[in-house]
């Protein structure tokens, strides 16, 4: 996961991350920075809990 306005770990270098994991997937959450949970805790937990429920 990461927040569209991090820039320590910007959208395209965690994409670069995850493409290292055969079965990893990105999340990008609009408008949050590098602590995405607590930039959009709703987004944050919506996002894992879909991924946790799938």
């Amino acid at each position: 996961m990461a927040g569209e306005g991090d820039v320590n770990t910007p959208p395209p270098t965690a994409a670069a991350y995850a493409a290292l994991f055969p079965k990893a997937e990105l999340t990008v959450l609009p408008g949050a920075g590098h602590f995405p949970w607590h930039d959009d805790a709703e987004g944050f937990t919506g996002a894992v809990d879909g991924f946790l429920t799938s």
